[in-house]
């Protein structure tokens, strides 16, 4: 058996009018649903993504201003030993007692405070692609301060030449040939390659801090609900 759907007539203009309007009324309706629906989870998304990238500079900004505080005290303990070390040696032969009592209650290491940082939640956000629902303000600063993390890569460990030649230096002290020159000599070294350190150690702390407590900016397009979310 045959169905047939019975069809109205459109009789006059008007009434196709109506039609054409209660159809085309039905699109735009769907569609700013549609967006409105993609809106919300933008913003959501973005949100969520400012959230966990926040989080994890403001653990690498407590790694890095560790860090930095670590090698200050080092430097400053390593610096007044090598001010007496040096004083004692330009006194010559006669200051040889004193410098190997210096040289005797020398218990330090030339240590290295390893930086270890996490990248994971840049990584993720960039590889599925939610960062693009940030602002394009906070991004360039969040992108901007992850770049800088990436210097803490080149400084961690510091030369093994210096070490190399550190084990050296103490291994021959253990075996009575002490050298006081050449523990000057690293000392020195070991100052220079410090404060190297702090300073790729201060630039990326501003960096990261200027991630997370600069001024809000709005995306491309001057919105004004973008810069409502970026704050």
């Amino acid at each position: 058996m045959d169905v047939h759907i019975a069809r109205e007539r459109i009789s006059s203009w008007k009434d196709f009018l109506v039609r054409y309007l209660l159809i085309v009324a039905g699109i735009l309706s769907a569609w700013a649903v549609n967006q409105w629906n993609e809106s919300r989870h933008q913003r959501r998304t973005a949100e969520q993504t400012r959230t966990a990238l926040k989080a994890e500079l403001v653990r690498n900004l407590s790694e890095i201003q560790h860090a930095r505080q670590f090698d200050e005290k080092q430097l400053a303990k390593s610096n007044a030993y090598m001010h007496q070390l040096v004083a004692a040696i330009k006194v010559g032969p006669s200051g040889k007692k004193s410098t190997q009592k210096i040289i005797a209650g020398w218990d330090g290491r030339l240590l290295d405070d390893q930086v270890s940082v996490e990248r994971s939640s840049w990584d993720a956000a960039v590889a599925g692609q939610a960062v693009t629902t940030l602002d394009a303000g906070e991004l360039r600063r969040f992108a901007g301060a992850y770049a800088a993390l990436r210097l803490l890569d080149g400084i961690s460990g510091g030369p093994q030449d210096l070490q190399n030649r550190y084990g050296q230096w103490e291994l021959d002290r253990r075996l009575g040939a002490t050298d006081a020159t050449e523990l000057a000599r690293l000392l020195v070294r070991y100052e220079g390659r410090v404060l190297y350190e702090l300073a790729i150690l201060q630039s990326v702390e501003e960096s990261v801090d200027g991630a997370l407590h600069g001024p809000e900016l709005p995306d491309a397009r001057g919105s004004p609900a973008s810069a409502a979310r970026a704050g």
